[in-house]
Formats: structure tokens, sequence, C-alpha cells
């Protein structure tokens, strides 16, 4: 998926599309644990296909060490830096459909700014995930490194990357209800 290039109207109808596919498979109760551009891959005529299920994860069903191979250990973090919430970096075993959420609410932050929220290794995302969640810092905001961001996507934005999950936009079907709503200039709303 390129976030970097083409309009942004193309850019924002690719991330409706995903989405779409997000919300597809949580109705199937699986969540995906490593959204990213890089894992979302785009046909000769435009369609996006989601990839890299190797951290998937089936929701509602016992994680032990046989039913994923000892990959998600408890307190062990599973993804990629930029694109994970607090709550993933403290215990991938246990995230929710909110993770994925916070995913594509970072890569609609790149597509409005051109970068992601939180950058740098993981212990500089997660240092400053962790000052933004528990000191009185401010989350950060595409329309900082953008000023012609929309209100209503700019709002998207912060709900979607809210590092309390509980206050977090709860799937990628209220996400892509959300983005719809902003596209137009509505206020995207809260969980």
């Amino acid at each position: 998926l390129d976030l970097d290039s083409g309009s942004q109207e193309e850019r924002l109808d690719q991330l409706e599309s995903l989405a779409s596919a997000v919300a597809w498979l949580y109705e199937r109760n699986v969540i995906h644990r490593d959204l990213k551009p890089g894992n979302v891959l785009r046909d000769g005529r435009g369609r996006l296909y989601l990839s890299d299920f190797g951290l998937a994860k089936e929701l509602g069903r016992p994680e032990d060490e046989a039913s994923d191979a000892g990959l998600t250990r408890r307190n062990a973090s599973l993804g990629t830096p930029a694109y994970m919430p607090l709550e993933q970096f403290q215990n991938a075993r246990d995230v929710d459909r909110g993770a994925d959420v916070f995913a594509l609410g970072a890569m609609l932050f790149r597509t409005l700014a051109g970068i992601t929220p939180y950058r740098g290794d993981a212990v500089e995302v997660l240092s400053a995930q962790m000052r933004v969640r528990y000191t009185e810092a401010a989350p950060p905001r595409p329309s900082s490194f953008d000023s012609s961001v929309p209100p209503a996507l700019n709002a998207l934005c912060l709900a979607a990357t809210e590092l309390d999950p509980e206050q977090r936009l709860p799937s990628a079907g209220a996400f892509l209800e959300a983005l719809r709503k902003a596209r137009r200039g509505e206020s995207p709303g809260g969980p």
C-alpha cells in the first residue's frame, strides 16, 4: 500500500478499502496484529489484498503454546512499532480489535501528514507513547505537520490512535464509518 503517492483522495479510497477488509476479518473473529502498508498488496487493477497473517489471532480461541506454536507469549511485544498501540508493546498476546484500529489510524495519519504519529525504533516509539499516555503531553495531530488537514480527519486520527484502548474507536467497521463521515466533513465521533 503506497501512502506516499497519488492524490490524498486516492490514498483515502485505499484506506477505506483496507478498513473494509479488516472489518471483514473481524466478522470472522480474526485480528491481524501487524497491519502496515508493507502488508497490503495491490494488483494491476488496484484491488488491495491483506497479506502476512503470521501474527494474526482468532478471537475467543484459547491461545496457548500449542495453538500459536509459541509465537505469542504473555508480556511479549510483536508487530511493527510505528503501527502498534501501547498495549501491544506491553502484551501482544492479549490485544483485541483495538490494535488493528490503531494501525489503521497510524496509516491515516501517514496519509495526511506524510509520517506516522510515533516514529523511531521500538524503544523510541514506546517511550513517546508512554509519555503521551501517562503525562500531560499532547498526542500527535496530523494538522501539526500539515495545517491543511481537515478538522474531521484530524479528529478521526486522534480517535483511532488514542492510547487508552477504552477510548479508541472499537473496530475497523467503526473506523470505516467514521472515515466516510470525516471525508464528508462530519465529526467522526468516539467509541
